[in-house]
């Protein structure tokens, strides 16, 4: 089972906190089987999506519409807002449909363009949950032939969170704002369930960050630096150092699993006038991944699945503690496939695991 480890907060050892590096990831995409097919509405509509990963706070919102409006018109707008779905239930009792409730961020009036239009919006940092609702509204039209605007139909999503029916990110259905509003101011629609019917998803790419911890600090001492970072309990940390600028190869310092409130960890290898640049990270889940031993006259080769130019840390150990792990190398590999040979002769048993670090 895969991990991703790929949290990151970079600070230097000289009591400057220095910016964090997050990287930027697509936590649902559902741009890969677009169609032609566009539905004409006069009120607010979208779907609901459940995202993968673990970023969450948006970025950047892709989009895909159909403007049916006259050569050189300028009166059509669009507005995307996304909503937490913590609405009333459409379905009282049997909570599977949260109706939008509280508004996450708004776009504001854009300019609507004419034909295939493809915004890219860029979204301020907003936190969103693991399940949210996006919405258009096409403003400044009739809803008639020649003067209008519509989503257009994707599906299936190939990034987003499995669903409990085995599909990916999105149901086929799309929430719809009923008119006038009341308490029940949204209804589900769907275009069909058959295979030869539209789905009611539309074309859309969320990308996000991971929120950063924006109060870690380092203290510098004659013993060498104290690294303090809020911390959970359980939550397993690696922390990783380097001396070069720009940062360069980070090298492994510590693993480490995190206690409630506070983490800590002294490095005592650097003293004096020293430069040194540090990083943690959070590792999302305690899931290891699966390898394979094949044993081989004097030796033992690991394998395990991997991404091409991923590095992944493999660990020893003597006996099956959280606190006798030891790290034994760092993997780069160049194949589909990570591989490591073992000495047979290092030790009469060892307990190995493989980490995929980024």
């Amino acid at each position: 089972m895969s991990i991703r480890l790929c949290k990151y907060w970079i600070f230097l050892a000289l009591g400057f906190v220095g910016p964090w590096v997050v990287a930027q990831e697509v936590i649902y995409d559902n741009t890969t089987h677009a169609t032609s097919i566009f539905y004409r509405f006069g009120r607010e509509y979208g779907d609901e999506v459940e995202v993968a990963g673990t970023a969450r706070r948006v970025t950047e919102f892709t989009f895909r519409y159909f403007g049916d409006i006259p050569s050189g018109y300028t009166g059509g707008t669009f507005r995307i807002r996304f909503y937490a779905n913590d609405g009333p239930d459409f379905l009282p009792g049997r909570l599977t449909g949260l109706m939008p409730g509280t508004v996450l961020w708004d776009s504001g009036e854009q300019p609507m363009g004419r034909g295939l239009q493809t915004p890219v919006l860029q979204v301020p940092g907003v936190d969103v949950p693991n399940r949210f609702t996006w919405t258009v509204f096409f403003s400044g039209v009739t809803g008639a032939f020649g003067n209008s605007a519509g989503l257009i139909i994707a599906d299936p999503p190939t990034v987003g969170h499995p669903l409990e029916d085995g599909r990916i990110g999105s149901y086929w259905d799309a929430w719809i704002k009923n008119q006038p509003l009341n308490d029940r101011s949204w209804t589900l629609i769907n275009f069909g369930f058959n295979p030869d019917q539209p789905k009611a998803n539309f074309y859309a790419r969320v990308s996000a960050v991971e929120a950063p911890i924006n109060s870690l600090r380092v203290v510098r001492g004659p013993t060498g630096a104290q690294l303090i970072w809020p911390s959970v309990a359980g939550q397993r940390y690696l922390i990783q150092y380097t001396d070069e600028f720009p940062m360069g190869t980070w090298q492994f310092l510590a693993h480490l699993v995190g206690e409630d409130g506070t983490g800590l960890f002294h490095d005592a290898s650097i003293s004096g006038n020293f430069q040194r640049y540090y990083r943690i990270v959070q590792q999302d889940s305690p899931d290891l991944l699966p390898i394979q031993l094949i044993v081989q006259p004097g030796r033992l080769v690991i394998q395990w699945p991997a991404l091409v130019g991923a590095e992944y840390a493999v660990e020893t150990a003597n006996e099956l503690s959280h606190d006798a792990w030891e790290l034994r190398n760092r993997v780069f590999p160049a194949t589909a496939t990570g591989r490591l040979i073992h000495d047979l002769t290092d030790a009469p048993s060892t307990f190995f695991r493989v980490w995929r670090i980024c």
